[in-house]
Order: C-alpha cells, then sequence, then structure tokens
C-alpha cells in the first residue's frame, strides 16, 4: 500500500496577526506610525501634515497593494532591477556575406578579394570549420526539439 503525504494548499498566504492584517503589513504600519511621530516631533505643522500624507500613502501602498497578485515590494523591487540592469533580448537576423572571394584555381593558390594566398590547407580549413558550424547547429537543434531528451555527443 503506498504511502499518503498531505500536500500544504495554501502556502503563498500570509500568516495573519491582528484580525486580516498580516505581519508584513503590521510592521509596515508600525514604521509609519513611528515616522509620523517623528515628524509630529521634530517639524512644524505643514511639514507634518505634507509628511504624514506622503507617509500614510506610501505605507498603504506597500502594505496593501498586489500587483499580478504579488505584494507591492516584489514589484518594486522588479521594476529597479530592470531599470538598473535591462535585459532586452532582440533577434536581429544580419546577411553576412560569404567571407572570400576566390579568384583563381581552387586546388592551387588562389587570391581572396583583399589579395591574400590560398593554398590547398586552407580550403580544407574553411571546409572543416563550415561542417563544424552545421554539426553544432544541428545538435542544438535537435536538443531543442526533443526538449533535451536526445543529445548528440
Amino acid at each position: 500500500m503506498p504511502l499518503q503525504y498531505s500536500v500544504p494548499q495554501f502556502v503563498d498566504v500570509e500568516n495573519k496577526v491582528i484580525g486580516p492584517i498580516s505581519v508584513r503589513q503590521f510592521v509596515i504600519i508600525a514604521a509609519e506610525i513611528g515616522i509620523i511621530f517623528c515628524l509630529y516631533k521634530f517639524t512644524d505643522f505643514t511639514m507634518f501634515l505634507f509628511g504624514t500624507i506622503i507617509t500614510v500613502a506610501v505605507a498603504i501602498l506597500f502594505a496593501f497593494i498586489k500587483v499580478n497578485g504579488r505584494p507591492f515590494h516584489y514589484f518594486m523591487l522588479n521594476f529597479l532591477m530592470s531599470v538598473k540592469n535591462p535585459h532586452l533580448r532582440v533577434w536581429k537576423k544580419v546577411e553576412i556575406p560569404p567571407p572570400l572571394e576566390i579568384k583563381g584555381d581552387p586546388m592551387g593558390k588562389g587570391k581572396t578579394a583583399v589579395g591574400e594566398e590560398l593554398t590547398s590547407f586552407t580550403y580544407i580549413k574553411m571546409a572543416r570549420e563550415k561542417e563544424k558550424v552545421h554539426s553544432r547547429l544541428s545538435d542544438l537543434s535537435l536538443l531543442v526539439d526533443t526538449g533535451g531528451f536526445f543529445e548528440k555527443h
């Protein structure tokens, strides 16, 4: 008889401290109250009023607002990381002309468009490099197409 285990159902629900307020929300509200108290003690009334409005707005934003089902501070962290170090990857296919234009006998010596001499060794080397690139690309496409199950060695 196979063993049966109970699987936790609500792992993404935060622990509640007071009524519907979680620990994270309680800490944010406590910090907000501390900041408002400091503003009251150390600033004049207009600065206290202005600071209180800003502090309450930020505290409500971070404590109670969710973006895509996640707390707002995760959204802010992801936003700041994206601004600091953007990772936009764009596929830009560039047509690359063939690197060498061969003039002369392919088995003997020839010249490229820029005047370099080509030997039969150069032709063999070029063919092997082309074959190596092709086989590497076909290996990668096989790996991607099969989801990593088959890998050519």
